[in-house]
């Protein structure tokens, strides 16, 4: 959805997703990071590496709970919260 809640949900899965070891893992290692649309090498590429990762997994704590799922656990039904994950494969 395009409600509050939903965004807060998207932008805490964002922030902890660890891209770097899904490149390692899918992708074996062949894949760049691009940490926005222009990739690296080309002009106006901005290189954000070095964002703290325990920074980002606060910010995703509190955007999960934002979104009503405090630790993980949905508010309303008390069970975890479950996120599918589809993957293509090349």
């Amino acid at each position: 959805g395009y409600n509050e809640k939903s965004r807060n949900l998207r932008r805490a899965i964002n922030l902890a997703f660890d891209l770097e070891e899904y490149i390692a893992i899918f992708t074996n290692g062949r894949a760049l990071r691009s940490y926005g649309p222009i990739p690296p090498g080309i002009e106006g590429y901005e290189d954000r590496s070095q964002v703290d990762y325990v920074d980002k997994l606060t910010k995703a704590k509190q955007l999960l709970s934002d979104a009503g799922y405090p630790n993980g656990i949905d508010k309303q039904t008390g069970k975890p919260l479950q996120i599918y994950f589809d993957s293509i494969s090349v």
